[in-house]
């Protein structure tokens, strides 16, 4: 059941970013205005770089990590559960 919940929730956020842009300047104080909004939107893709770049890998992750080529001979050795 959680399956079509998440993608309701993913575009419910639409129309909830979309009302609070939309929404009057006495309710949402303009301090930084657009630049505050950017900055903050920018905050989570900071920290997925930082993430990608300064984290390291697990060791299990290392050990059992599947290389290209083996996902692709899997893939065509079962080619019918692929397709």
């Amino acid at each position: 059941m959680a399956r079509p919940r998440f993608p309701a929730i993913v575009q419910s956020g639409y129309s909830c970013g979309y009302l609070r842009q939309r929404s009057p300047r006495e309710v949402r104080p303009a301090v930084l205005g657009m630049a505050r909004d950017v900055l903050v939107g920018g905050l989570p893709a900071l920290l997925a770089f930082y993430i990608r770049f300064k984290v390291t890998e697990s060791e299990a992750w290392k050990q059992h990590r599947m290389r290209l080529r083996a996902i692709v001979y899997d893939a065509a050795a079962n080619w019918k559960l692929f397709v």
